[in-house]
């Protein structure tokens, strides 16, 4: 029987597939952990640790794939004084 890889090797897995730098180890974590809360455990009889703090089905449709290209889109924002800003908005 195989055995599982663990955290280290999950990270590291990552982190080599999408050809990311070692910076991104950090933000590599939390997504792991994120992700992981939302998958079901034998310890908590096949629900996931997500639904039994939270007492619901955790909504997957944010997630994407690690490592993926992600653009950001610029929005004008119009001020009081006629000059106009920047701000940026994440789009999935």
């Amino acid at each position: 029987m195989p055995t599982q890889p663990n955290g280290r090797q999950r990270i590291t897995a990552m982190l080599s597939e999408s050809r990311l730098p070692a910076s991104f180890w950090g933000e590599c974590i939390s997504s792991m952990v994120h992700v992981w809360n939302m998958l079901p455990t034998a310890s908590l009889s096949g629900t996931t640790p997500f639904q039994a703090f939270y007492k619901r089905k955790p909504d997957v449709s944010h997630l994407r794939v690690w490592g993926c290209t992600s653009y950001v889109h610029a929005i004008r924002l119009a001020t009081k004084a006629g000059n106009s800003t920047t701000q940026s908005q994440s789009e999935p």
